[in-house]
């Protein structure tokens, strides 16, 4: 029962390994970052905070150190006074071009983006500004302009990884998948030490299907920065995807064990889920409850944990609510959709379904729902519309192959699901259930006597146990 949360928005990289060091201040500075981030690391972000704000206090030039100050006085909930204090300091007429980036990046849209352009009217190379406010601008979709500050802080500083990391980001949201992946390598290349790039280009390799390369990434990542959650959320996630559900659960355990977040135990509680193990989502979403009653994600996760053990109308409430309280969040409308569903309240739960596809039109869950649900109702030429869709944005994924190839099937499309096949195959030769289609599709429909001697052939090569299959080809081969 895996569902898709976009957590990439809520793993961010530390403020250690993406902030620059000043010069003539390492000494000293560098040090007592190191012993911040450990408190960060700890949960123990009341002393991190005292101990940011004593060295923001000897060192009020260090940017560094105001950043570190920032993250901390954020994870304690201290939004407003935060901002209060760094929009003050930017109002003065003596403010300083960090004055402007420090306030930017406590805002969002058109307010942080002021403050970006006005640090950099300041200093035109500053290099955390132009990255700002190519990130701020990519989320607004001014696509275009976020590459050109992107392109200019990557002028700044060859040598940063940062910069590659978020053009990467910007061309995976346009669908550019090769370049983000590209992009993704290059960050790597010239900054190992930058965690979010390794996350970021493991999650996309998993989007496509490239599970084992994914877990490459992922792995080399967990062994360079062990303390990091990130990195287990995304290999939990690609471990999911896999498959491998027991080494996904270990994945979201460590990950939760290091930071208890509501992300970590929703990721949790969905693994819990996919494997029945129901007394261990439930106790994962009441720890998720306990932080954040209003968090719509865990009310879609109670509404799963419904469904599993029966209870419609309970999960029906739970998917109501968190619509409620995030009306834009496509996985609630799914959830929505299901329990309709269930209910046999077919118009509604169509809609819903449409509702959560329309939702967030890069998610190809989403759409891959909505063809699920044609498909069991026998309309197939919609099932079929929305499998192309989903062949789309996943760059040709062997599952979204199948899907419609067993959907034109379904359609007497004979030929076409063929054609589907062997671009499955193109992808990765190794599918067996690919080989052991194509051989049934072309005995039984194509009539193509040798197309499908080799497909049954090679399923068999690969190691496939249907037993019927020796049957067929010593009858094809008389």
């Amino acid at each position: 029962m895996q569902h898709s949360l976009r957590i990439l928005a809520l793993i961010a990289t530390t403020w250690l390994t993406a902030s620059p060091a000043h010069a003539g201040e390492v000494e000293e500075v560098v040090p007592t970052l190191q012993a911040i981030q450990a408190l960060c690391d700890d949960g123990n972000f009341e002393e991190a905070a005292a101990r940011a704000t004593r060295l923001v206090s000897a060192h009020p030039d260090a940017l560094d150190a105001h950043l570190a100050l920032q993250d901390a006085q954020l994870a304690l909930g201290e939004e407003t006074a935060l901002l209060r204090r760094y929009r003050q300091r930017s109002r003065s007429p003596n403010a300083t071009s960090d004055d402007h980036f420090l306030v930017a990046r406590l805002l969002s849209g058109n307010d942080a983006v002021a403050e970006f352009r006005a640090a950099l009217k300041l200093r035109p190379d500053h290099f955390w500004a132009l990255c700002g406010l190519g990130t701020e601008l990519s989320a607004m979709g001014k696509t275009k302009a976020a590459l050109h500050a992107l392109s200019k802080a990557e002028n700044v500083n060859p040598a940063s990884g940062v910069p590659p990391n978020l053009r990467g980001r910007v061309e995976e949201s346009r669908g550019r998948l090769d370049d983000a992946e590209a992009l993704y390598r290059a960050a790597i290349a010239r900054q190992p030490e930058l965690i979010i790039a390794h996350i970021n280009l493991g999650v996309l390799l998993t989007g496509r299907g490239k599970h084992q390369a994914a877990l490459r990434v992922l792995d080399a990542a967990v062994k360079r920065s062990p303390s990091t959650t990130g990195v287990y959320l995304a290999r939990g996630m690609t471990r999911m995807s896999a498959g491998k559900n027991d080494a996904a659960v270990r994945d979201f355990e460590d990950a939760r064990d290091l930071d208890a977040s509501l992300v970590s135990l929703t990721l949790l509680a969905n693994a819990y889920l996919s494997m029945e193990r129901l007394d261990e989502a439930g106790a994962a979403l009441d720890q998720a409850y306990g932080i954040a009653p209003r968090h719509a994600p865990t009310h879609v996760m109670r509404a799963y944990l419904y469904l599993a053990d029966n209870r419609i109308n309970m999960a029906l409430s739970s998917a109501k609510l968190a619509t409620e309280l995030d009306p834009k969040l496509a996985e609630a409308r799914h959830l929505l959709a299901l329990c309709l569903e269930r209910t046999g309240d077919l118009k509604k739960a169509e809609s819903a379904y449409k509702r959560a596809a329309k939702l967030d039109t890069s998610d190809p869950t989403q759409i891959r729902a909505l063809a699920l649900f044609y498909e069991a109702r026998g309309r197939w030429k919609d099932a079929i519309r929305e499998y192309n869709k989903v062949v789309k944005l996943t760059d040709g994924a062997p599952d979204a192959w199948l899907d419609l190839a067993l959907a034109q099937w379904g359609l007497a499309k004979y030929d076409k699901a063929a054609r589907s096949l062997e671009s499955l195959l193109e992808v990765d030769e190794t599918r067996r259930d690919a080989w052991l289609n194509l051989g049934i599709l072309c005995q039984t429909q194509l009539r193509k006597r040798r197309k499908a001697i080799s497909a049954f052939r090679e399923y068999l090569d690969l190691g496939g146990k249907d037993a019927r299959v020796a049957g067929w080809l010593a009858e094809l081969e008389r």
